[in-house]
């Protein structure tokens, strides 16, 4: 991609105020979203929060040869598909951390939705002082115009309420555009919640992804301690996964990592369980109120449900195949916090693929049972 850049098809003078002219950086970052919105929504770029990200850094200023590529792009009329924004996103900022390219992006949003919600509130003041004005401007205009019998004043008058009804025209307007504004941003703030609820959920599985994990784990796990309820931890990993990539090809492999994850989440109970990918071949169930005992019988399950699964050949080049899955299953013990739990899960997961994968194994705290 070359970065080198024509004159934009804009003035400086719209975008270029700098944070360092606001009395603080909140005041600052008001100023910018404030244009951000109107920005993005009148050049038809979609709302989504690479696109704030980016173009929030590109009317900051914050690198210069983001505007460079996107002065660019602005000047040939390029459409910010999907594929442009993530092509220009990942050159940018790079293959960040899943959790601190999640965290940047819900933290944007989050500003920008507190933003948006304090602009409603003063374009709805507005509109409503826009509303009480016509009103009394209406009112005063009858009044006056029942004082036009007088000769001597008429003339007066007559060229008082022309103005008036000139403003009343004038405001009208206004009042239209501030409504117009209003449904603007309530739109881009429902496409950006969307856009955020996507952040924590994996692409190609639709489960939970790591951030989704971060994100509700430590509270499943406080309310089921808080209710005296055991917790545990199962985590599955597709047996021989590279072999199927390498003999099928990769877009086997992802519909077999679809597969795999919609029998796992079928087994997640709703509002109880938390079904993650976290990452590769690797799945995990966080269950609340369920012990050792039980969360075994649930692996086990998961296991021969997926063993005895006829798996399609998507590519119709052959017989359905199938795949069989390793498990470990831990519950919380005393003191222990989420990544403790998922440590001894993953442990025992380990143990089942030494002893020949195709079977659950489970770690056990010195105070539970053995079963």
């Amino acid at each position: 991609m070359s970065l080198d850049s024509p004159d934009p098809p804009w003035s400086d003078d719209d975008l270029s105020e700098s944070s360092e002219s606001f009395p603080d950086e909140l005041a600052a970052s008001y100023e910018v979203v404030k244009k951000l919105l109107p920005f993005i929504a009148n050049r038809g770029i979609p709302a989504t929060p690479k696109n704030y990200r980016l173009f929030y850094d590109y009317l900051t200023y914050a690198q210069p040869k983001i505007n460079k590529a996107i002065n660019r792009l602005l000047a040939k009329n390029v459409k910010f598909s999907r594929r442009v924004s993530n092509s220009l996103y990942n050159f940018f900022y790079g293959e960040e951390p899943d959790s601190a390219r999640v965290g940047a992006i819900n933290q944007a949003a989050d500003a920008i939705i507190s933003v948006s919600d304090r602009m409603t509130e003063s374009l709805s003041s507005a509109r409503d002082q826009n509303d009480h004005f016509m009103e009394v401007l209406t009112s005063t205009s009858r009044q006056m115009a029942g004082l036009g019998r007088s000769d001597e004043l008429k003339p007066y008058l007559e060229s008082l309420l022309a103005e008036t009804g000139q403003t009343l025209a004038s405001t009208d307007v206004f009042s239209s555009r501030l409504k117009e504004a209003e449904g603007l941003i309530a739109s881009l703030k429902d496409d950006l919640k969307k856009q955020t609820a996507l952040a924590s959920v994996d692409e190609l599985t639709r489960l939970g992804n790591r951030h989704r994990l971060r994100q509700k784990g430590p509270g499943l796990i406080r309310q089921a301690l808080e209710a005296g309820q055991p917790v545990s931890a199962i985590i599955f990993d597709i047996d021989w996964f590279k072999k199927v990539n390498d003999t099928w090809g990769h877009n086997q492999g992802d519909h077999v990592l679809q597969v795999c994850a919609g029998i796992i989440k079928n087994a997640a109970r709703r509002n109880a369980d938390l079904a993650v990918r976290l990452g590769g071949e690797e799945f995990l169930l966080l269950c609340a109120n369920l012990d050792l005992v039980t969360a075994l019988k649930v692996a086990g399950h998961v296991r021969e449900s997926i063993a005895t699964a006829k798996i399609d050949r998507i590519d119709g080049g052959g017989p359905a195949m199938s795949v069989t899955v390793s498990g470990g299953v831990a519950a919380l013990g005393p003191g222990e916090d989420m990544h403790a739990l998922i440590a001894r899960a993953d442990a025992a997961l380990y143990q089942a693929k030494n002893s020949g994968r195709n079977r659950i194994c489970a770690a056990f705290s010195p105070e539970a049972p053995k079963v």
